[in-house]
């Protein structure tokens, strides 16, 4: 698993963002095709987060975001927390989809494009596989279209963390789309790949006793904080206790 102390540190820039607070962050294609809306209720929350984890020194280069079941927007966060990133720090961010079982969505303009997993096959260069959006800021590295049986190959494949190193080379900033813990075998070795993953929580849709398997299960990976992805959602407070909540 990559550390932060092996990896190069960054000191925080402090240019201002370009949209206020108040305004939704929108990504697209080149072309203008939309692909996602962060909303403002949103954008705040995470703001907040990158905010306290930026002072701290604990931002990571590799931020994962992960959940205990699928469901609890996973995708979402990831999307929108790239944004944030892209937009308010002005440095390059990558975003990356784990999820090789059930790839993220991302509209007709990258449809039968190539992505991680041709990469990591051999079929498909990363130059070619790196998908750019209307903002210079943001490209997003989608998962490809793997068989049933590669996405445990692919997670503990050498190849992957090449792939990831030269991310790290290309790019300020990762945000990693990871499987839910308990819908894939190699989601906790993916998880692995990070250097930090915030655990998101839906109201209606996660347990107490899935978020605390889910926690557990993360023991040897750096846990930043709990993402409510519903704001009326509690969390319990023995795990209100062990993480910050955005």
């Amino acid at each position: 698993m990559a550390t932060n102390a092996s990896r190069r540190r960054r000191s925080p820039r402090t240019p201002g963002p370009r949209s206020s607070a108040g305004e939704s962050l929108v990504a697209r294609t080149p072309a203008g095709e939309l692909l996602h809306v962060a909303l403002p209720r949103v954008t705040s929350a995470l703001r907040a987060t990158v905010a306290r984890l930026r002072l701290s020194h604990e931002l990571p280069d590799r931020f994962g975001v992960v959940s205990a079941i699928r469901g609890e927007g996973v995708t979402f966060i990831s999307r929108s927390l790239a944004l944030v990133l892209a937009n308010d720090t002005r440095e390059k961010v990558c975003l990356v989809d784990f999820n090789f079982r059930h790839p993220a969505r991302l509209g007709a303009g990258f449809e039968g494009r190539p992505g991680l997993a041709e990469v990591l096959r051999g079929s498909a260069s990363l130059h070619d596989a790196l998908a750019a959006t209307a903002d210079p800021a943001l490209t997003i590295l989608p998962a490809g279209t793997a068989t049933v049986e590669e996405p445990p190959v692919f997670a503990s494949s050498p190849e992957l963390e090449m792939v990831l190193e030269d991310l790290d080379r290309r790019y300020e900033h990762m945000v990693i789309d990871l499987p839910s813990l308990h819908a894939s075998s190699e989601a906790l070795t993916l998880a692995s790949h990070a250097t930090g993953v915030a655990v998101v929580v839906r109201q209606g849709v996660t347990s107490e006793a899935q978020v605390k398997a889910a926690l557990e299960e993360l023991e040897g990976v750096p846990v930043l904080g709990v993402v409510l992805n519903a704001f009326e959602t509690k969390v319990p407070a023995a795990i209100a206790r062990r993480f910050p909540t955005t």
